[in-house]
């Protein structure tokens, strides 16, 4: 499949320019793409989950833990946090202009229920 030239060279929207934080829009200067905060984003998930990796392997984090409320909610700070205001990072304005999500995280990924306001159906 060939891509056009032009493909990833959109500009991201008003309200991802809102999200960000005050260090990732000094990061990102004037004319941020959204290919720019994909490739932020990427790069982000990756050391967050070499780190991770790490500490179940040298035993400083318990594979129990794992399933927790508290270390969902802090993976998901560690994901977004350095790049997005808010509880959920860049896509906290998305979420906070749409129906409120009354259950964890973690319930929701093990569920079978619709969950932050996005339609989606998570399954188990």
């Amino acid at each position: 499949m060939a891509f056009d030239p032009e493909y990833g060279q959109t500009l991201a929207s008003d309200e991802e320019l809102e999200s960000l934080t005050d260090a990732a829009r000094v990061a990102f200067g004037e004319h941020v793409r959204k290919a720019d905060l994909y490739d932020a984003e990427q790069a982000i998930w990756a050391d967050v989950a070499q780190a991770k990796m790490a500490a179940v392997l040298d035993g400083s984090l318990a594979v129990g833990d794992l399933l927790t409320d508290r270390f969902v909610r802090g993976l998901h700070a560690d994901l977004y946090g350095a790049i997005g205001r808010g509880p959920g990072g860049i896509g906290y304005a998305r979420r906070k202009s749409g129906s409120r999500q009354s259950r964890s995280p973690l319930t929701c990924v093990l569920s079978s229920t619709r969950c932050a306001g996005d339609g989606s159906t998570r399954h188990t």
